[in-house]
């Protein structure tokens, strides 16, 4: 058993407390038509033929456990079946969706993205960048009928240096011609915690069936999820995890630390 489904059965009941309506929402690039980029990128991620991607990991003791119990409550007070849930040791922002179908494309990514570590910095202006998650969003369905629920990411500071960071190593693949395909779409940093895709993946179907996130979004569309520090990128394997229950990591650049931090 890896360790991402360790983490979503160590689920405790616990009572958590319904929060008000209205809150803030995404950090993206482009506000304009950015839902129906997302939404479309969104299916196309499932049937194209993606291999892997460049993540930024997410997986943080405190934001796991907020998730244990907004996991649990779903399940057991609106009866939402648990598969359509993000597995906990795997969290992350995703960057670029890449087909990396070959060795030779394996070798020339992980390539590029050692090479692109100095750029990266200088758009961070060598400085740590940090994010915080707030509330709720839909990218397909509407509360009643939904598909995909994520939690929306703000960069502390509002500087957008993390954007930049991102547009680096977005131009890099490009420019290697790794990643044309998937740059066509507006880059929206999100974390994914709920995709009724996942249900179809777990049952082997083609058929992908929503659920109800009226209650949902009642009790958490303000949520304060926290406040996490962007530690590194990777070159991520899809469907392969190592030991810690992460995606199989090919390739890794650290981001600018605090000295603090441990």
């Amino acid at each position: 058993m890896d360790a991402g489904k360790g983490l979503d059965r160590q689920i405790q009941k616990s009572a958590v407390s319904r929060q008000p309506a209205a809150c803030s929402k995404v950090l993206e690039g482009n506000s304009t038509q950015a839902s129906e980029k997302i939404q479309t990128k969104a299916v196309n991620s499932w049937s194209r033929n993606y291999t892997h991607f460049v993540s930024l990991p997410l997986v943080y003791p405190g934001l796991v456990e907020k998730l244990i119990h907004f996991k649990n409550r779903i399940t057991t007070e609106l009866g939402i079946d648990e598969t359509v849930f993000n597995k906990l040791g795997s969290l992350h922002l995703t960057v670029r969706m890449l087909e990396l179908g070959s060795e030779g494309l394996l070798k020339k990514a992980t390539e590029v993205l050692r090479s692109v570590s100095p750029k990266l910095w200088d758009a961070l202006d060598n400085r740590p960048v940090f994010i915080t998650l707030k509330g709720l969003d839909l990218m397909r369905g509407s509360k009643e009928e939904a598909f995909i629920i994520y939690a929306p990411v703000e960069e502390i500071g509002g500087e957008g240096r993390l954007l930049r960071a991102c547009q680096v190593i977005t131009d890099a693949l490009v420019d290697a011609g790794l990643a044309e395909k998937d740059a066509e779409y507006e880059l929206k940093l999100h974390v994914t915690l709920m995709n009724a895709a996942f249900k179809r993946r777990e049952r082997r179907s083609d058929e992908v069936v929503p659920f109800d996130a009226r209650g949902i979004f009642e009790w958490y569309d303000c949520e304060k999820w926290g406040e996490f520090p962007i530690r590194e990128a990777h070159l991520s394997q899809r469907g392969k995890f190592d030991e810690n229950g992460y995606f199989h990591c090919c390739a890794l650049i650290p981001f600018p630390q605090h000295p603090n931090l441990p």
